[in-house]
């Protein structure tokens, strides 16, 4: 069963990676409503691992309207980042590969372990590890930049 934590794992990740809220509630309740199925089916399986598998695979599916949605402005009434660190954030979105941005958020602003996202994603801890190096010196080279 989905707690507050989880839901806000979800939301956390989407209102990282879109400009939008209304898209970002869009995109989360997609995932929410995939993960309450697929726990159902498989209450075995750790409810991280199915969060995190959900949140890659909607954000695989729907790759091309999220990258449109990356270039709008900002329209987060609530956001705190409101900075040249939140451009530099934006500027990011908007040039980098999508793997390696899903993996930034998930590393750093969800909080998950590189070797539980390597598990969730099954895919290689080095492949990870590589996307994680090479999306930190993309944005420090924005940061440089403001």
């Amino acid at each position: 069963m989905l707690n507050e934590v989880h839901y806000q794992t979800v939301l956390k990740f989407f209102f990282f990676l879109l400009p939008d809220e209304d898209e970002a509630l869009n995109f989360s309740s997609k995932v929410i409503k995939q993960i309450n199925s697929h726990h159902k089916r498989n209450q075995n399986i750790k409810i991280d691992l199915i969060i995190l598998n959900g949140l890659w695979e909607i954000y695989n599916r729907y790759q091309n309207r999220i990258l449109q949605l990356i270039n709008i402005e900002s329209r987060h009434p609530w956001q705190p980042l409101q900075s040249d660190r939140a451009a530099a954030w934006r500027n990011y979105l908007k040039d980098s590969e999508p793997e390696v941005r899903a993996i930034l958020v998930f590393r750093y602003i969800l909080g998950y372990s590189p070797e539980f996202i390597s598990e969730a994603l099954n895919i290689p801890c080095g492949t990870v590890l590589y996307r994680m190096g090479r999306g930190l010196e993309s944005v420090a080279g924005k940061l440089k930049s403001i």
